[in-house]
């Protein structure tokens, strides 16, 4: 087994939230990965409304809500500003938020296999 070493860890985060080359939402995924250690098939079909922020940003996972770490918490902030992507009441889906992290198509998720760049 090849497992990762703690400097190969931290430098994948140092990425994930500094550098701006990847797509914000690849970014998103792999801080919440990183930080969090969610799935990213959990990750993809986290809606906008569950991002809080006032001095500080909050986000609801499984109805507890998690301290982000601030560059964390303005990447998702700066990702749902444009908020250009709405889950458009996709048939079956009970809902129109945005999602945080948007698919290809707007009336479903992503898929794991599509944030592939990390």
């Amino acid at each position: 087994m090849n497992f990762q070493t703690a400097d190969e860890y931290t430098q994948q985060l140092r990425r994930c939230l500094n550098d701006t080359t990847p797509p914000r939402e690849v970014c998103i995924i792999g801080g919440l990965i990183r930080l969090y250690a969610l799935p990213a098939s959990k990750i993809i079909e986290i809606a906008m409304d569950r991002f809080h922020q006032d001095d500080t940003g909050f986000l609801t996972i499984d109805r507890h809500p998690v301290l982000l770490p601030p560059k964390l918490g303005e990447l998702i902030k700066d990702q749902i500003c444009p908020a250009s992507h709405h889950h458009a009441d996709a048939p079956g889906s009970g809902r129109s938020v945005p999602l945080c992290c948007p698919a290809s198509s707007p009336t479903a998720p992503a898929t794991p296999t599509e944030w592939e760049i990390c």
